[in-house]
């Protein structure tokens, strides 16, 4: 099994309290979350999730989010792919198959995914919907460069509204606006 990535320090600010960062990575266990796939742990406070490419390691916040900023470090083997959901919905994978009813179909994440890949695709730093709307932003080449495989990474994503910005080690990885969520949960 793969480690995908290590998140420590994961943070939250609401737009009501800009000065109060709020942490909501569990500091010993994994209260407040929710294991999708793969192996999951906490160690010395560092939430580790470990899958594989058939079962990637999926951990979703149990919070809804509608305007938000977070701040995470992240640290992957080399090579590796996945990424941060950012107002994530666990929802049917579509289209539905012959005969199975959304209730009992299988689930898959929608929304933002901001991609962390060191495989060098190219796709590191993009934000995209990989099971909706498809690819919504790239890189800027500066952000992507920054990332340090093997090594702590720190990304700083905002959503406000209808806008978003995600930092990479300090430099802009991307700045929008898209409408397609408006709200979720982090994953």
């Amino acid at each position: 099994m793969r480690a995908f990535a290590i998140l420590t320090s994961l943070m939250l600010v609401g737009t009501a309290y800009a000065e109060l960062w709020n942490v909501i990575t569990p500091p010993n266990d994994l209260s407040g979350w929710t294991v999708v796939s793969g192996d999951w742990a906490v160690e010395d406070g560092v939430v580790i999730g470990k899958g594989t490419a058939d079962e990637p390691a999926v951990l979703l916040c149990d919070q809804t989010l509608i305007d938000f900023s977070m701040s995470a470090e992240f640290r992957t083997q080399d090579p590796a792919t996945g990424g941060i959901y950012l107002r994530a919905h666990r929802l049917p994978a579509l289209p539905l198959p012959d005969g199975i009813d959304a209730a009992s179909a299988p689930r898959v994440l929608y929304g933002y995914r901001f991609a962390i890949d060191t495989t060098g695709t190219g796709a590191m730093g993009g934000l995209t919907d990989p099971h909706g709307v498809g690819p919504v932003f790239g890189a800027q080449s500066a952000a992507v460069d920054s990332v340090r495989a093997d090594d702590w990474n720190a990304v700083t994503a905002t959503m406000r509204e209808n806008d978003i910005s995600i930092t990479v080690n300090d430099e802009i990885a991307l700045t929008g606006s898209d409408t397609a969520y408006t709200k979720g949960a982090l994953a």
